[in-house]
């Protein structure tokens, strides 16, 4: 008896030890450097530098949520065991390209948030819209190529580049047309919605602005694309309201005929130019294409911010702006419908809403119902006896 005993500890301490050592090899294959480079992405880039896809492979340019960027021929790190963006599932899910949806392996789904990126950077480009030209791709490193100086430099974010911007040709002004005609080529070419577009994913490389981060844009008929799009237009509103400002931008733009126009802005448009939330959607999301004279939009843009100007007061500021930041914040609350089906059921509910309330309302009670028949029973009674 105490034989067996011993034998079955001996063969259940050999069993835990077993199981341990698979545990601590699993933890090995997933321990990563820098929160990205776990070994199996190591040998990846080892690979490509021993068949010369890449020539050097440098330090870190730059961390994010998502993904590390490395400086060599550009590419992309997508981290594999940590993931800080919590949100990925409702820009997965509902995308067409992407039928088999989220997926609660990370391994995977960083594989697939890769080919979202090369994906959208592909359709981007040629839409001509200024983003990093994707050059390959291999789950999870995904090359582009470098936006910055030629010594190395990266190019800074549109945050940590006002001064610039307001130096540069054009002042704020002609930023702020470059990245709302990006929006509307998203839009209106390549059929995606940034998503997260903010100054935070804008680069300022040489007075142009390089739109970035495009792995949770989504396409035109995304179920939340025109709730992205109006995150889009609030942030880059916001943004060009509070650095857009001195007699120095003023003046720039006012003389630049890309803001005039055919002369149909006189005064200077000082900040008040800038869209309002409201205003940019719709002028990114207009139905009509535009003229081949006029294909990125850049003279509607012109016309949409000198009446934005013209309503304005001298000092950018609205006469009436308490009532305007209250009607824009009740657009970024409002319900947005996506599909005629929606519009419809909704006009459909308040009608039979208001239907029943009117019959509540004129519904006679059953108990005057009764002593009306009542009433009625003792009158044709009467009559019968006469």
């Amino acid at each position: 008896m105490d034989r067996t005993i011993a034998v079955a500890e001996v063969a259940q301490d050999r069993l835990a030890d077993r199981r341990r050592a698979g545990r601590t090899a699993d933890k090995a294959d997933r321990a990563t450097a820098e929160q990205v480079l776990d070994p199996a992405t190591r040998l990846l880039l080892f690979d490509m530098l021993g068949r010369g896809r890449l020539s050097t492979l440098a330090g870190v340019v730059s961390t994010g949520k998502e993904a590390n960027v490395y400086y060599a021929t550009g590419p992309l790190v997508f981290k594999t065991a940590i993931l800080d963006f919590k949100d990925r599932r409702r820009y997965v899910e509902g995308d067409q390209r992407f039928k088999s949806g989220y997926s609660g392996n990370s391994r995977k789904m960083v594989a697939l948030w890769a080919e979202k990126e090369y994906a959208n950077l592909r359709r981007l480009h040629r839409a001509g819209v200024p983003v990093p030209l994707p050059l390959f791709l291999k789950p999870p490193v995904l090359g582009m190529a470098f936006v910055g100086s030629p010594d190395g430099w990266p190019a800074p974010l549109l945050k940590d580049a006002v001064e610039d911007m307001r130096a540069g040709p054009g002042g704020v002004a002609a930023v702020y047309r470059q990245v709302v005609v990006a929006m509307r080529l998203m839009y209106a070419a390549a059929r995606l919605v940034h998503g997260d577009l903010s100054e935070y994913n804008l680069l300022y490389d040489e007075g142009v602005a390089v739109v970035i981060d495009v792995s949770q844009s989504v396409e035109a008929d995304h179920p939340n694309a025109l709730e992205f799009l109006r995150a889009d237009c609030v942030n880059v509103s916001s943004f060009f309201r509070r650095v857009w400002g001195g007699e120095e931008d003023d003046e720039e733009a006012s003389a630049d005929p890309a803001v005039t126009g055919d002369g149909a802005a006189a005064a200077k448009p000082g900040k008040g130019a800038v869209l309002s939330p409201p205003a940019l959607f719709a002028f990114v999301t207009r139905p009509e294409a535009d003229p081949p004279t006029d294909p990125d939009g850049v003279g509607r843009l012109a016309a949409a911010m000198a009446d934005a100007a013209a309503a304005a007061a001298p000092n950018g500021s609205s006469p009436d702006a308490d009532a305007q930041e209250v009607e824009e914040r009740v657009w970024a609350r409002s319900y947005m419908p996506v599909t005629l089906k929606e519009v419809v059921d909704a006009e459909w509910k308040a009608a039979v809403k208001a239907e029943q309330r009117e019959r509540r309302e004129a519904k006679t009670p059953k108990k005057v119902k009764r002593r009306k028949e009542a009433v009625a029973k003792r009158r044709r009674h009467v009559k019968v006896k006469k």
